[in-house]
């Protein structure tokens, strides 16, 4: 014999706890001192009383716990009964052992009774005994091995352990967003009332199924493979996770974070869900607004480009129309030929124009408080576009007619803004004819109540379906490089909405246009 332990014919079949540790250390049939000396070694590593009886209920071994809570040796204790010490009473010993015997002889194992014992310093302990059978290699009953745990300590024991989980779901449910709390294999293993609530359960009900079963309207909607695949990799890697579900309008996400224990392994997931519809609408609307921000500086850089080409083409259009003046006074003098001073005064007409078209980007230019109101007729704003846009609306074959303006009230407001509001629409509706047939635009007022409604109405073809939502933003435009840059119709609505009033479109595509603009009256 080489004095190592070798594997027992006695095993001992249980699932768990201190019962788990089995007699296979028997050196050999006939037993030796090693194997003795092994089994009670493992036996007194053991935190709880245990005992090795037979199946008369004599003490076979008893390791070190259990000779300290019987103030007794080892020698001692070896070959009597529990009531031979004076632990149980003699009858009880007897009806237990031969209930327990014949259990653990049909089969059932490990089994359970909860007995008083009668410790030698007088404590009557109420115990909980967990027996299981040692059988031998044939699969004869041998042996019985015991332990024992005081009833009053396991109940001590379950009431902390149950203060810890009460404050524990309190901590959890005072947390707004649903949490779970999730063991490697999918299963619950707490979740707070929110999780609860948005299964459509209450936290009992929840907790032990599989999270994949709660997810009817908390866990990602037809994201479960890729759901359970982020489980799996957190518990392999060890990092934080996240997953994003949009649906129903809504946009959640839910984290994923490793939880480990003693060793630093990770054996669970916390889930926390959030609703972060909010969060992504405040940042789609910060971004538009920086959006904004940046046309509004282009606006700005545009209007101090506009001042500026003003004021470069106004010396040299002065010194055009005083030479033109100077020459036509002198060409009535000498008697010149009538067409000479039909073209200077042609001439002198074109300047007067450029200078009307220079003044209106000065206007532009300026800043809108600096610009005094007047009470405006509505009429002779209309007439003064309709003799701007002669031009061009003759050469894209479009007839301009007005109807209602002159029996309008005045209005009291900036004269410019007025002018490009209609000169704005007015142009629209003339760069939208392809000039192959006739065209007509109808601008007609009328007073509704308090305001003024003026209607822009007419058959250029209307607009494309798709560009009609766009049509007011700025710098948005459908006319080739160099018919426009996208600010006509933006800065007419800004115009409208500052003086408290509204403008509308409705577009009938193929056919025509109307632009309906409401303008308070007083």
């Amino acid at each position: 014999m080489d004095g190592s332990p070798r594997p027992s014919r006695y095993t001992c079949r249980d699932d768990g706890g201190v019962l788990s540790v089995c007699a296979e250390l028997r050196r050999s049939e006939g037993g030796c001192d090693g194997g003795r000396v092994h089994a009670e070694t493992v036996f007194d590593t053991l935190p709880e009383p245990v005992v090795v009886m037979d199946l008369d209920g004599r003490i076979q071994h008893a390791n070190r716990q259990f000779l300290r809570e019987a103030g007794q040796t080892r020698e001692y204790v070896l070959g009597k009964t529990p009531s031979d010490l004076g632990l149980q009473d003699r009858e009880q010993f007897l009806q237990c052992r031969k209930e327990v015997v014949a259990k653990l002889i049909s089969g059932e194992s490990p089994v359970s009774i909860e007995i008083i014992a009668q410790w030698p310093d007088g404590r009557a302990v109420p115990v909980l005994l967990n027996i299981a059978l040692l059988r031998s290699d044939t699969g004869e009953p041998q042996m019985m091995v015991a332990s024992c745990r005081d009833v009053n300590l396991i109940k001590q024991a379950h009431e902390r352990t149950a203060e810890k989980e009460k404050m524990l779901q309190a901590l959890l449910d005072a947390i707004p967003e649903p949490l779970f709390l999730v063991h490697s294999e999918g299963r619950v293993l707490a979740c707070n009332e929110a999780a609860a609530q948005g299964a459509g359960n209450s936290v009992q009900e929840v907790v032990g199924r599989a999270l994949i079963d709660c997810r009817e309207s908390t866990a990602p909607s037809g994201l479960d493979e890729q759901y359970m695949a982020k489980i799996a990799e957190v518990l392999c890697s060890g990092r934080p996770a996240c997953v994003t579900d949009e649906r129903n309008g809504l946009v959640l996400e839910y984290t994923l974070y490793p939880v480990r224990d003693d060793k630093g392994w990770v054996t669970n997931v916390t889930i926390c869900a959030r609703d972060v519809t909010k969060q992504i609408r405040a940042q789609n609307e910060l971004r538009e607004c920086y959006e904004r921000l940046g046309s509004v500086e282009h606006l700005a850089s545009l209007g101090m480009l506009i001042a500026s080409a003003v004021h470069e083409l106004t010396q040299p259009l002065s010194v055009i129309r005083l030479v033109n003046q100077t020459t036509l006074a002198e060409a009535k003098k000498l008697n010149c030929s009538d067409v000479v001073k039909r073209d200077l005064e042609a001439s002198l007409a074109a300047s007067a124009t450029m200078a009307a078209i220079i003044s209106r980007f000065r206007d532009c230019a300026r800043q809108p408080t600096k610009t005094r109101e007047t009470e405006v007729h509505i009429g002779g704003v209309a007439e003064w576009t309709i003799r701007l846009l002669e031009h061009s609306a003759r050469q894209a074959k479009v007839t301009i007619r007005t109807e209602g303006l002159e029996a309008l009230p005045v209005i009291r407001m900036r004269e410019n803004e007025l002018e490009q509001l209609f000169f704005t629409i007015a142009q629209n509706g003339i760069q939208a004819a392809d000039g192959t047939k006739d065209r007509h635009l109808l601008i007609a007022g009328a007073v509704r109540g308090d305001a003024i409604e003026l209607r822009f109405q007419d058959n250029c073809g209307g607009i494309e379906p798709a560009y009609l939502p766009r049509i007011f933003e700025p710098f948005f435009t459908t006319k080739p490089p160099g018919k426009g840059i996208g600010l006509g119709l933006c800065t007419a609505r800004r115009m409208v909405q500052q003086r408290g009033g509204q403008i509308s479109v409705q577009n009938r595509y193929g056919e025509g246009v109307t632009f309906t603009v409401i303008l308070p009256g007083k």
